[in-house]
């Protein structure tokens, strides 16, 4: 890769706007996509810190939350299907 040199901080912002239009990359849309898929799912963390005694009780406690996500995703997917498509 070539070491460019710039004269100003304009001449680099032109670079680098220069640069995203060869590449062909549309962060709005990657964004937009991003945004629907954490409507669609999106990730709680459990809130708080959490102190375990041994490796056995923090594996329980990680398959529980676990369980509970998965129970609320297919909360999320049976209300989907029960409501009526206009």
């Amino acid at each position: 890769m070539p070491v460019r040199r710039f004269r100003s901080v304009e001449a680099m912002n032109e670079a680098t706007e220069a640069a995203r239009a060869e590449r062909g990359v549309d962060w709005e849309a990657v964004a937009h996509v991003l945004a629907i898929a954490a409507a669609g799912a999106p990730r709680r963390m459990v809130p708080g810190v959490h102190k375990f005694r041994t490796v056995e009780a923090w594996n329980a406690a990680s398959e529980r939350w676990e369980q509970e996500a998965v129970a609320r995703a297919a909360e999320r997917c049976a209300a989907a299907l029960r409501t009526p498509i206009a």
